[in-house]
C-alpha cells in the first residue's frame, strides 16, 4: 500500500501549482494586450475604403455583377476584362446578399469584409473547441484564442474581401466534424470541405489530412471511400459549372492562374516572410505535431493538415504575385497544436514526471511568441491609407458629378467601385501578366481604352512612385502617361484620410480647377 505524500512532496506540488498560475497569468496578460492591439488595427482596416492587399477590389467588382444578374464566368478575353480567379462562392454569396438588400459596390465590399471577419471569429471558436475537446485547461484554451487573433491579422486576412478566411474556417469546421472518423462523421464533414473548395480551389489540406489519418490508422477502406466520394463530388460540381458556363469557369479559376509567371525566388520570399511573421509558437506546434503522428492521436488529422497546408502553400508560392497569406492556414493549425502540446507536457509534469526539456522549450517559445506577436499586427500590415467608406464614397461620387460627362479612367480598381466608374478590367495585376503571356493583346487593350475617350485619369498617388503606374499593364501605363499630363496633376485629398490621389488631364488641356477644403469644387 503506497505511503501518503510527505510534507516535502506537498510543498513541491504547491510550488508547481503556484508557478503554473503565475506563468498562466503573465502569458494571458501579454497575449490579451497583443490581441486587443491587433483587434483595434483590424477594425480600422475594416472601415477603410481602399486596397489592403493589392487586388482586393476585384471581389466587390465581380460580386456587383452577380447582384446585377450578369454572367460571372463570361469570356474574359472580351472588353471589359473580368477575371474571376477564385471559387464561385467568393463572389456569389456577397452578390446575392447585395441583390437582396439592393446594395451598391461599396456596401457589397463591406459585406465581403464582414464575411471574412465572421469567418475569423468562427476560426477562433473552432480552435477553442478543438483544444477543449482534448481536455486542455481553460486558461490554455483562452491563451490559444488570444494567440490566434494576431495570426488572423497577417496580410489583413480576416478583414479583407478575399476567399482565404472563409476557406480556412470551413476547412477547420470539417476537421472538427470528422472527429472520431465514424462513417456518419465523415459524411457530415464532406459538404464543408467542398464549400471550402468553392471559396478557394487550393483548400485541399484538411480533407487530404482526414483521408491520410484514416489510412495511417489502418482503416484503408474508409480512407479510399472518403477520398473517392469527396473527389467525385468535387469533380461533379466542377463539371456542372464548366458545362453551365461553356467552359469559362475552368478558364477563369484555373486557366488564368496557369498563365501567371512562375519563379522559385517567390517561394524563398514567401518562406522568408512566413518565418518573420509567424509566431514562434509554430515551433512547439511542429514538435507536438510530430509526436501526434507517431501514435493514434486525435490530433493526428490536425498535424497532417498543417503539413499538407505547408506543402500546398510552398508549391503555389511559385507563382509571381503570391504572398504569405498562403501560409496562414498552416499557422492556425500549428498554433492549435502548440497549445495541445503545452497541455500534454504540463500534465506529464504535474503527474510527477520530470520537467523535461520539451516543456521548457515550449514555455520559452510561447513567451517569445507573445513578445514578438505584434510583428504580425499593425506595424507589419497597416490599414490602407484612405478615408472611411462613409466619407470616401460621397467624395468620389461628387467628384464624378462635378467633372460632368467626361469619363474618368480608374487607375486603381478600387476607384471603379467607390466612384461607380466603368472599368477596363477587374484585376490590373492579372491583366498585366496576361498581356505579357500573350493571352491578352496589349494593342487591343490600349485601343479599347482609347475608344472610350476618357477625359481624365484618377489614380492613387503611391503607385506612381513605382515603374509606370502600379497594377496597370505596361503598355497601357505607357500610353496613359503619354496622353495625360502627370507633371501638372491635380492632387486630391479626401476628408478624414491619409491618402492622396492624382487627377490627370489630357496634355495641353485646361488648367486644373482648385478644390475647396470640403472636397467640393467652387
Amino acid at each position: 500500500m503506497p505511503s501518503p505524500p510527505g510534507p516535502t512532496t506537498e510543498r513541491i506540488r504547491s510550488s508547481r501549482a503556484v508557478f503554473v498560475v503565475l506563468v498562466a497569468l503573465a502569458l494571458l496578460a501579454v497575449a490579451g494586450h497583443t490581441a486587443l492591439t491587433s483587434t483595434s488595427a483590424a477594425l480600422e482596416t475594416l472601415e477603410r475604403a481602399g486596397e489592403s492587399s493589392g487586388t482586393e477590389a476585384a471581389q466587390p467588382l465581380l460580386s456587383l455583377k452577380v447582384a446585377r444578374g450578369e454572367d460571372l464566368f463570361g469570356d474574359w478575353s472580351r472588353y471589359p476584362h473580368d477575371f474571376a480567379l477564385y471559387g464561385p462562392l467568393t463572389y456569389v454569396l456577397p452578390g446575392l446578399i447585395g441583390r437582396a438588400m439592393g446594395w451598391d459596390g461599396p456596401r457589397i465590399w463591406l459585406a465581403g469584409r464582414f464575411l471574412s471577419l465572421l469567418a475569423g471569429g468562427l476560426v477562433l471558436f473552432l480552435a477553442a473547441v478543438v483544444v477543449r475537446r482534448q481536455g486542455a485547461r481553460v486558461w490554455l484554451v483562452v491563451l490559444g484564442v488570444l494567440l490566434l487573433v494576431p495570426v488572423l491579422r497577417i496580410w489583413n486576412i480576416a478583414v479583407t474581401f478575399r476567399p482565404d478566411m472563409p476557406a480556412i474556417a470551413l476547412s477547420l469546421l470539417g476537421l472538427v466534424l470528422a472527429r472520431g472518423g465514424s462513417r456518419t462523421a465523415l459524411w457530415r464533414s464532406l459538404p464543408f470541405f467542398l464549400a471550402a473548395l468553392a471559396f478557394k480551389q487550393t483548400a485541399l489540406a484538411a480533407p487530404t489530412a482526414v483521408g491520410a489519418a484514416l489510412y495511417l490508422d489502418g482503416r484503408r477502406r474508409e480512407a479510399l471511400l472518403f477520398c473517392v466520394a469527396g473527389g467525385l463530388m468535387a469533380l461533379g460540381a466542377v463539371a456542372a459549372l464548366a458545362a453551365a458556363t461553356h467552359g469559362f469557369f475552368l478558364t477563369h479559376t484555373f486557366g488564368i492562374l496557369a498563365a501567371s509567371p512562375c519563379s522559385s525566388e517567390w517561394i524563398l520570399n514567401n518562406w522568408h516572410t512566413f518565418l518573420r511573421v509567424a509566431p514562434p509558437a509554430v515551433l512547439p506546434g511542429f514538435a507536438f505535431g510530430a509526436q501526434a503522428l507517431r501514435g493514434r492521436s486525435e490530433a493526428r488529422p490536425l498535424a497532417l493538415a498543417s503539413g499538407f497546408s505547408l506543402l500546398i502553400a510552398t508549391l503555389t508560392s511559385v507563382r509571381v504575385g503570391s504572398d504569405v497569406n498562403y501560409f496562414v492556414e498552416a499557422i492556425v493549425y500549428l498554433v492549435v497544436l502548440a497549445i495541445l502540446g503545452t497541455d500534454d507536457w504540463l500534465r506529464r509534469a504535474a503527474s510527477g514526471a520530470r520537467l523535461g526539456p520539451r516543456l521548457i522549450a515550449t514555455g520559452l517559445a510561447l513567451t517569445a511568441c507573445l513578445i514578438s506577436a505584434d510583428r504580425s499586427g499593425p506595424s507589419r500590415f497597416p490599414a490602407p491609407p484612405s478615408s472611411s467608406f462613409s466619407t470616401a464614397v460621397p467624395y468620389f461620387r461628387q467628384l464624378t458629378a462635378d467633372l460632368g460627362t467626361q469619363q474618368i479612367f480608374p487607375g486603381d480598381v478600387s476607384l471603379a467601385v467607390l466612384a461607380d466608374l466603368p472599368h477596363p478590367y477587374s484585376d490590373g495585376f492579372a491583366a498585366d501578366y496576361l498581356t505579357k503571356a500573350g493571352r491578352l493583346r496589349s494593342a487591343e487593350l490600349v485601343g479599347h481604352v482609347r475608344e472610350a475617350k476618357y477625359g481624365y485619369v484618377l489614380l492613387p498617388e503611391m503607385p506612381i512612385r513605382y515603374r509606370g503606374i502600379a497594377f496597370l499593364p505596361d503598355a497601357l501605363s505607357r500610353d496613359l502617361l503619354l496622353r495625360f499630363d502627370l507633371d501638372h496633376a491635380e492632387v486630391l485629398e479626401p476628408p478624414g484620410g491619409r491618402a492622396r490621389f492624382l487627377l490627370l488631364r489630357p496634355r495641353g488641356g485646361t488648367p486644373p480647377v482648385p478644390i475647396r477644403a470640403d472636397g467640393r469644387r467652387p
